[in-house]
């Protein structure tokens, strides 16, 4: 009894409480305290952890489609389900469009036609099985209704470091858009923590992004227009500029005319392919296109084919690659139908050459784009 009276004396009086409180935490303290190993701080602006304690690190296969589906797969399921890209899970009327072998620890940077981009980190894109059809890139991050994505840049982990310790010797991102403009800015530049979108390039009015590619070293550019005309210019006449510029003129347009493609060239091995919207195509030697100064009118390299006496070749040109080695492309027309052809059936021609058809094309749905198909990934 008097025990327990000695208890509720503690328990009903809260200063006498605190007290034996304090006396056995300072017994706990004497016996096993040691010093205070974290700081505290009234206010923390940021806190930086270090990805790879909490991302582990895994080789993924990540896909995006035609119609901004995503998803990371693990290349356990991507090899049992055969390993074969066209088994990939994809709603009707989708294709496969980007295919990349990556990194968990590794980021995105998805570049836009209005000239925004949004890094995306690898281990922030679900995760789902080979078959199926993954999530809408829109669920990741908040791309306009009336924007798409045109480029997909990877970045290895830690990579931002490298670039940044380069200078103006690191590598550079090069956008082309639809009015002929150039713009070469380096990629330490688009080093960036924010999911929103931010701007990459300044798009004026009526223009878009029509290419974006990285450029480790300076070599050429060679842009082609719809209308047939090319023009290939020093990558090092481009002058480095900041993130947000709208760049130098690349060619000179004619009324009418707009750029298809800017392609990364060098050398004078491989071919210019083109494809008209009629699904004509042809090669022509890479040797044939001239070097030219920036800002010129440029020189042929398609032949539009028009009247009631010829054979319609097509109105304009759709695409357009630097292919070195046979590649795939795959075709889509404004009404949504696919096709597939190899660059090596196409025709090697002169510079004015009128193409080859390499695909049935109704005239009344014509090519909208195409693009290259994905390559296989490299198994281990």
């Amino acid at each position: 009894m008097k025990k327990i009276n000695q208890l509720r004396g503690i328990l009903n009086n809260p200063k006498k409480l605190m007290g034996v409180i304090k006396d056995e935490l300072g017994e706990i303290r004497g016996k096993f305290g040691i010093d205070r190993r974290s700081v505290i701080q009234g206010e923390v602006e940021e806190l930086k952890v270090n990805l790879e304690v909490t991302v582990p690190a895994e080789e993924v296969l990540v896909t995006l489609s035609r119609h901004g589906y995503v998803k990371r797969t693990s290349m356990l399921s991507f090899t049992r389900s055969g390993g074969d890209l066209g088994s990939t899970g994809l709603r009707e009327g989708d294709h496969l469009r980007w295919s990349l072998q990556l990194n968990t620890l590794d980021s995105l940077l998805l570049f836009t036609q209005k000239g925004m981009y949004y890094q995306l980190p690898v281990h922030q894109i679900s995760e789902f099985k080979w078959k199926e059809n993954g999530t809408a890139i829109v669920n990741l991050i908040a791309l306009p209704k009336d924007d798409r994505i045109m480029a997909v840049i990877p970045v290895k982990a830690g990579e931002w470091k490298t670039l940044a310790d380069l200078g103006e010797q690191g590598p550079a991102l090069v956008f082309v858009t639809k009015r002929g403009q150039v713009k070469r800015t380096l990629m330490a530049e688009y080093a960036t923590n924010r999911s929103a979108a931010i701007a990459a390039v300044k798009v004026a009015d009526g223009d878009e992004v029509r290419s974006a590619f990285r450029s480790d070293t300076p070599q050429e550019i060679l842009l082609v227009t719809e209308q047939g005309l090319s023009i290939r210019i020093q990558e090092a006449d481009v002058s480095l500029q900041g993130r947000v510029a709208g760049g130098v003129r690349g060619i000179q347009l004619r009324e009418g005319d707009a750029v298809t493609d800017g392609l990364h060239v060098s050398g004078d091995e491989g071919e210019i392919l083109v494809i008209s919207d009629y699904g004509f195509a042809k090669r022509s030697l890479l040797l044939d296109y001239p070097p030219q100064g920036r800002g010129g009118k440029g020189i042929q390299t398609f032949e539009i084919k028009e009247g009631k006496r010829v054979r319609p070749n097509g109105t304009r040109l759709v695409s357009a690659y630097y292919v070195k080695d046979d590649a795939g492309i795959v075709t889509a027309t404004a009404g949504g139908t696919y096709g597939e052809f190899r660059s090596d059936s196409t025709p090697l021609e002169d510079r004015r050459g009128t193409g080859k058809i390499v695909g049935a094309i109704d005239r009344n749905d014509p090519l909208a784009e195409t693009f290259l198909k994905p390559l296989p990934p490299q198994m281990q």
